[in-house]
Protein backbone atom coordinates (compact mmCIF):
# COMPACT_ATOMS: atom_id res chain seq x y z
CA UNK A 1 0.00 0.00 0.00
CA UNK A 2 1.24 3.27 -1.03
CA UNK A 3 1.26 6.79 0.79
CA UNK A 4 -0.03 9.14 -0.56
CA UNK A 5 2.84 12.11 -1.60
CA UNK A 6 0.06 15.06 -1.07
CA UNK A 7 0.19 16.60 2.36
CA UNK A 8 -3.08 16.19 4.39
CA UNK A 9 -5.44 18.57 4.46
CA UNK A 10 -6.40 20.40 7.17
CA UNK A 11 -8.87 19.69 9.32
CA UNK A 12 -11.70 22.37 9.53
CA UNK A 13 -13.13 21.90 13.25
CA UNK A 14 -15.97 22.96 15.39
CA UNK A 15 -14.92 22.18 18.86
CA UNK A 16 -11.32 22.90 20.54
CA UNK A 17 -10.57 19.39 21.91
CA UNK A 18 -8.65 18.69 18.69
CA UNK A 19 -6.39 21.70 19.34
CA UNK A 20 -3.90 19.87 20.89
CA UNK A 21 -3.88 16.35 18.52
CA UNK A 22 -3.28 18.84 15.56
CA UNK A 23 -0.79 20.76 17.44
CA UNK A 24 1.16 17.98 18.17
CA UNK A 25 1.38 16.53 14.71
CA UNK A 26 2.05 19.90 13.09
CA UNK A 27 -1.11 19.77 11.27
CA UNK A 28 -2.72 23.42 10.55
CA UNK A 29 -6.28 23.58 11.72
CA UNK A 30 -8.89 25.66 10.96
CA UNK A 31 -12.04 26.70 13.38
CA UNK A 32 -15.60 27.15 12.05
CA UNK A 33 -17.75 29.39 13.45
CA UNK A 34 -21.22 29.39 11.88
CA UNK A 35 -22.35 32.38 14.38
CA UNK A 36 -20.71 35.01 12.71
CA UNK A 37 -18.39 38.17 13.61
CA UNK A 38 -19.95 39.56 16.42
CA UNK A 39 -19.25 36.28 18.33
CA UNK A 40 -15.88 35.59 16.81
CA UNK A 41 -15.21 39.79 18.89
CA UNK A 42 -16.63 38.79 21.89
CA UNK A 43 -14.78 35.15 22.13
CA UNK A 44 -11.61 36.66 20.94
CA UNK A 45 -11.72 39.82 23.48
CA UNK A 46 -12.46 37.08 26.39
CA UNK A 47 -8.79 36.96 27.75
CA UNK A 48 -8.50 40.71 27.50
CA UNK A 49 -11.36 41.23 29.73
CA UNK A 50 -10.39 38.45 31.83
CA UNK A 51 -7.64 40.27 32.43
CA UNK A 52 -8.79 43.94 32.59
CA UNK A 53 -11.91 43.02 35.19
CA UNK A 54 -11.21 41.23 38.66
CA UNK A 55 -15.31 40.03 39.06
CA UNK A 56 -17.61 38.27 37.38
CA UNK A 57 -19.58 40.31 35.13
CA UNK A 58 -23.19 38.79 37.36
CA UNK A 59 -21.20 41.28 40.14
CA UNK A 60 -21.11 44.23 37.88
CA UNK A 61 -24.65 45.24 37.84
CA UNK A 62 -25.08 47.21 34.49
CA UNK A 63 -21.55 48.31 34.02
CA UNK A 64 -20.95 48.59 30.23
CA UNK A 65 -18.25 46.20 28.92
CA UNK A 66 -16.98 47.12 25.90
CA UNK A 67 -15.91 44.90 23.06
CA UNK A 68 -14.05 46.22 19.60
CA UNK A 69 -16.59 45.56 17.05
CA UNK A 70 -19.57 45.44 19.07
CA UNK A 71 -21.69 48.27 20.55
CA UNK A 72 -21.13 48.06 24.71
CA UNK A 73 -23.30 46.04 26.42
CA UNK A 74 -24.15 45.99 30.09
CA UNK A 75 -22.57 43.75 32.20
CA UNK A 76 -26.04 42.09 33.42
CA UNK A 77 -26.87 41.01 29.46
CA UNK A 78 -23.31 38.96 28.89
CA UNK A 79 -24.36 35.63 27.93
CA UNK A 80 -25.18 33.45 30.70
CA UNK A 81 -21.91 31.40 30.37
CA UNK A 82 -19.58 34.28 30.74
CA UNK A 83 -21.54 35.82 33.74
CA UNK A 84 -19.93 33.78 36.71
CA UNK A 85 -16.06 33.54 36.00
CA UNK A 86 -15.88 30.70 38.25
CA UNK A 87 -17.57 28.03 36.71
CA UNK A 88 -16.89 25.72 34.04
CA UNK A 89 -18.63 27.09 31.58
CA UNK A 90 -16.81 30.53 31.95
CA UNK A 91 -13.44 28.29 31.96
CA UNK A 92 -13.79 26.53 28.93
CA UNK A 93 -14.86 29.72 26.77
CA UNK A 94 -11.60 31.50 28.31
CA UNK A 95 -9.77 28.78 27.14
CA UNK A 96 -11.33 28.72 23.72
CA UNK A 97 -10.82 32.25 23.62
CA UNK A 98 -6.92 31.89 23.87
CA UNK A 99 -6.44 28.80 21.55
CA UNK A 100 -8.19 30.39 18.97
CA UNK A 101 -5.63 32.84 17.76
CA UNK A 102 -2.88 29.99 17.50
CA UNK A 103 -5.03 27.88 14.59
CA UNK A 104 -4.68 28.77 11.29
CA UNK A 105 -7.79 30.79 10.86
CA UNK A 106 -11.60 30.74 11.44
CA UNK A 107 -14.19 30.02 8.67
CA UNK A 108 -17.08 32.03 9.42
CA UNK A 109 -20.90 32.33 8.23
CA UNK A 110 -21.04 36.47 7.67
CA UNK A 111 -20.69 39.01 4.73
CA UNK A 112 -18.88 42.76 5.14
CA UNK A 113 -22.07 44.49 4.55
CA UNK A 114 -23.94 42.68 7.44
CA UNK A 115 -21.14 42.99 10.19
CA UNK A 116 -18.90 45.36 8.99
CA UNK A 117 -17.79 47.12 12.27
CA UNK A 118 -16.82 43.56 13.82
CA UNK A 119 -14.88 42.32 10.84
CA UNK A 120 -13.01 45.73 10.63
CA UNK A 121 -12.19 45.18 14.67
CA UNK A 122 -10.86 41.73 13.97
CA UNK A 123 -8.83 42.42 10.88
CA UNK A 124 -7.40 45.67 12.71
CA UNK A 125 -6.48 43.19 15.51
CA UNK A 126 -8.51 44.97 18.22
CA UNK A 127 -10.41 41.89 19.45
CA UNK A 128 -6.76 40.61 20.16
CA UNK A 129 -4.65 43.31 20.88
CA UNK A 130 -1.64 40.80 22.47
CA UNK A 131 -1.14 38.69 19.24
CA UNK A 132 -0.74 39.17 15.85
CA UNK A 133 -4.74 39.43 13.67
CA UNK A 134 -6.15 36.45 12.60
CA UNK A 135 -7.24 34.85 9.15
CA UNK A 136 -10.39 35.09 8.62
CA UNK A 137 -12.58 33.57 6.60
CA UNK A 138 -16.10 34.76 5.73
CA UNK A 139 -18.09 32.14 3.54
CA UNK A 140 -21.76 33.74 4.28
CA UNK A 141 -24.50 33.44 4.00
CA UNK A 142 -25.00 30.08 4.91
CA UNK A 143 -28.62 28.95 4.45
CA UNK A 144 -30.33 25.69 3.80
CA UNK A 145 -32.56 25.53 0.87
CA UNK A 146 -35.89 23.22 1.29
CA UNK A 147 -35.96 19.92 -0.64
CA UNK A 148 -39.61 20.46 -1.36
CA UNK A 149 -39.64 24.11 -2.78
CA UNK A 150 -43.31 24.37 -3.65
CA UNK A 151 -44.08 25.15 0.37
CA UNK A 152 -44.16 28.32 1.40
CA UNK A 153 -43.10 29.91 -1.62
CA UNK A 154 -46.73 31.31 -2.74
CA UNK A 155 -46.18 33.64 -0.11
CA UNK A 156 -43.81 35.36 -2.28
CA UNK A 157 -45.70 35.12 -5.50
CA UNK A 158 -46.81 38.22 -5.48
CA UNK A 159 -43.40 39.57 -6.31
CA UNK A 160 -43.54 38.31 -9.38
CA UNK A 161 -46.51 40.06 -10.48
Amino acid sequence: MALSKSPPSPPVVFQLCTFDVTANLNIPLYYFNPSGASAICSLLHIPTLNNQIDKSFKDLGNTLVHIPGLPAVPASQMPMSLRNRNNGPYSELLEMAIHLPKSRGIITNTFDALEARAIKAIAKGDCTPSVVPLMVFYIGPLIVEPRDRSDGLHCLSWLDG
